[in-house]
């Protein structure tokens, strides 16, 4: 709820939505978002019993994105939120609600790269590097095939 009121988060809200819509889970849509709100991330981390985030990089100039050239923080916290969207999911699961995410990322996942390269990219703004739209929607796919992967994984029962 405070980021749906809260006039910063206002550039993801739109494709958060869209994603929603398209009845991606709300686990799987908090799991993405948890990138940008530190709280939401830290619970993820809790239940799946992992070390809690503690992000404070502060930035000193403006800067174009390279993920070759990132610092050792930023590159860890980008693996932290990999590992929260695939976690976001694959604790406690439902095997209904994961069938259906494995369906959508499947049979059309722009919708939800749009969101990921969103977050990613007010993330990257948030701490003053900038990276362009395709670069963001390049590493979105690849997020999502690594999240995709990390589903297929999964032992789903049949019911």
């Amino acid at each position: 709820m405070k980021i749906i009121v809260d006039k910063k988060y206002d550039s993801v809200l739109e494709s958060l939505f869209k994603s929603m819509d398209h009845w991606y889970t709300s686990n799987f849509v908090l799991g993405i978002i948890s990138l940008i709100n530190t709280e939401i991330s830290n619970k993820i981390r809790e239940l799946s019993n992992k070390e809690q985030i503690s992000f404070n990089y502060t930035p000193w100039t403006q800067i174009e994105f390279d993920d070759n050239e990132l610092l050792p923080e930023i590159k860890n916290r980008i693996n932290f939120w990999i590992e929260d969207i695939v976690d976001s999911v694959t604790i406690e699961y439902s095997n209904i609600q994961t069938e259906r995410v494995i369906e959508i990322i499947n049979n059309d996942n722009e919708i939800i790269s749009n969101y990921v390269s969103k977050v990613f990219i007010f993330f990257l703004k948030d701490i003053n590097i900038t990276i362009s739209e395709t670069k963001a929607l390049n590493i979105s796919d690849f997020i999502i095939s690594e999240v995709s992967k990390a589903l297929n994984n999964l032992k789903i029962k049949e019911i």
